[in-house]
């Protein structure tokens, strides 16, 4: 993987903003996903995976090139996974 930064501490600093949303488990699972916009099919494919993990961490890509804005497509996400447990939906960055 090549990762092109001009910071040589962003990074690090993003990763360790992360750590508050540890969880225990054995399975801890990782979704990156556009949404653009968010569907029944993005809602199984979620549930699929909280099912198969511990705890699952959806990040929503924050670039705004999309057909839905940035906003909008959270707000989807939102109120399309409420009911799913074990489950932190992050908000966009620029990682």
């Amino acid at each position: 993987m090549v990762l092109m930064e001009n910071s040589a501490t962003r990074l690090k600093r993003y990763a360790e903003s992360l750590k508050k949303f540890r969880h225990p488990g054995n399975k801890i699972g990782c979704i990156v996903m556009n949404a653009n916009p968010f569907t029944n099919g993005h809602r199984y494919l979620i549930q699929q995976a909280a099912a198969q993990c511990d705890w699952l961490h959806l990040f929503l890509v924050k670039e705004d090139s999309s057909r839905f804005p940035y906003e909008d497509r959270l707000d989807l996400v939102l109120k399309g996974t409420a009911d799913i447990p074990r489950l932190t939906v992050h908000r966009g960055s620029e990682y």
